[in-house]
């Protein structure tokens, strides 16, 4: 299977030119439409990972740089749930591909943001202690 990735600098880029035609909090809300989009794919990938793995497994490889780019994205705009329903199941693909260290790396970045203590998981609002 060939999967092709987009240049690291285009979300960037493009980013920049959809500044230039909406204000930030309308680029703000298209960033959380697409969050959702892709939380969506994501819970439907971590169902199908139940009665039809194989086909999840090929889903998630396909759309792996995305939704670690929508992860990032949920991360920074503090969307907790979004962002547990999104890493769950790329967690998942990584456990049964072998590739336990980058679900590791991950886990612990998601920690790093919302701590590991209760008090502070609180702090950040109430989707990231779950």
């Amino acid at each position: 299977m060939t999967i092709y990735q987009i240049h690291p600098t285009l979300p960037w880029y493009l980013r920049q030119r959809l500044l230039q035609c909406y204000t930030t909090q309308e680029l703000r809300e298209l960033e959380t439409k697409l969050i959702t989009v892709y939380t969506y794919l994501a819970d439907e990938c971590s169902q199908a990972l139940t009665n039809n793995a194989e086909f999840a497994i090929s889903v998630l490889q396909v759309e792996e740089y995305n939704l670690l780019q929508i992860l990032r994205l949920a991360e920074q705009q503090q969307e907790w749930a979004m962002a547990q329903a999104i890493l769950q199941p790329l967690g998942e693909m990584y456990e049964r591909t072998g590739r336990k260290l980058e679900f590791k790396s991950l886990r612990l970045r998601a920690l790093k943001q919302i701590g590991t203590r209760i008090r502070d998981a609180k702090s950040r609002g109430k989707e990231a202690i779950y």
